[in-house]
Formats: structure tokens, C-alpha cells, sequence
């Protein structure tokens, strides 16, 4: 479990997505710091107003956004960009 871990080098690069207003929007800051400082490559979006629920709400416009930078990441990890 990464949280509980020592050490999180040697992880891949790392995407995060989080809401302003999403209740765990702590811990996904937290994570993406100690991935950072452990030197794995990190990209963290915090989008204002997005909420943990956004995703279920793909018409909205907060959600459209959110899922075209996630695509987009997937995409380079998969060296498709």
C-alpha cells in the first residue's frame, strides 16, 4: 500500500486528478508531494469546483475537462502522442 510505504521510487510516473471540493483532495496532495520527493514523475490537476462525484456527470463541463487530460495522459504514457 502506497501510503504506508517507506519509499514510492521506483513507481511509474503518476497521474492525478482532483476536485477542489472532493473530500480526499488532501491525501491526493500528500501522495503526489511524496511521490515527488521520491523522485517519480508526477502530474496532479486540481480542478476548482470539481467534486469527487464529477466523473458521474459526463455532460458537465468540469467533467468533459477532466476526462480529456486524463485521456490525454493515458495516451502518452502509451507513447500514442
Amino acid at each position: 500500500m502506497p501510503a504506508r510505504a517507506k519509499s514510492l521510487a521506483g513507481l511509474p510516473p503518476t497521474y492525478i486528478s482532483i476536485g477542489s471540493i472532493d473530500l480526499f483532495i488532501d491525501e491526493a496532495i500528500l501522495f503526489a508531494k511524496q511521490l515527488a520527493f521520491d523522485g517519480v514523475l508526477v502530474e496532479l490537476h486540481v480542478y476548482p469546483g470539481y467534486h469527487h462525484l464529477a466523473p458521474a456527470f459526463p455532460n458537465a463541463h468540469y467533467s468533459q475537462e477532466g476526462a480529456k487530460s486524463s485521456e490525454y495522459a493515458l495516451l502518452k504514457a502509451l507513447e500514442l502522442v
